[in-house]
């Protein structure tokens, strides 16, 4: 049986942050996400039974600038399908944009080019227009994305994709690292 479920990061059992964090490390090679790291993160996951095939996860950035004004997203992050070619992923990116949809949030995260596509296919916004304009704290390291990088996107009712794609020349700043 087959189901999907979105789960507050501090309610996560342990054998299945256990098998995200496996799913993470054989995709990305990233470390174990940590619990005081991940609390209010939603992770949003496809089980086939008590088998983890798919997930992401979306976190609150609040303080995002851009011309002034403070917006608040969602980062979307981790996005793994454990079984490809078996439609898991697009069952997670749907959650996710109904999740997005919602709650009117615009959901934000990056991309190699060669995933590009597939977002497109699942009804994101990709583009690499907007990636010159995004700015992270300097404390976390790095600062800019690299030019390869591609943006993917759903946008809420803030409109705020928009307001950066017109507005070619000016800086969105994020409190926090580059996910």
């Amino acid at each position: 049986m087959e189901s999907t479920e979105i789960t507050l990061g501090i309610n996560l059992s342990e054998d299945l942050l256990k098998q995200i964090n496996q799913a993470r490390f054989n995709e990305f090679g990233d470390p174990p996400l940590e619990m005081e790291n991940i609390k209010d993160s939603l992770f949003v996951n496809v089980l086939s039974g008590n088998e983890l095939v798919a997930t992401g996860r979306l976190f609150p950035i609040d303080g995002v600038v851009f011309e002034d004004q403070k917006y608040s997203v969602m980062g979307i992050n981790g996005i793994v399908a454990l079984k490809k070619g078996s439609g898991y992923g697009r069952k997670l990116l749907k959650a996710i944009s109904d999740h997005l949809s919602k709650n009117d949030k615009t959901g934000i995260g990056f991309c190699i080019p060669s995933n590009r596509g597939f977002y497109e296919k699942c009804n994101f916004g990709a583009d690499t227009l907007t990636v010159n304009q995004f700015r992270f704290e300097k404390q976390y390291g790095k600062e800019e994305l690299e030019e390869t990088d591609i943006v993917i996107f759903q946008e809420g009712s803030d409109l705020l994709i928009t307001k950066l794609r017109t507005h070619p020349g000016s800086l969105v700043f994020f409190p926090c690292h580059p996910w």
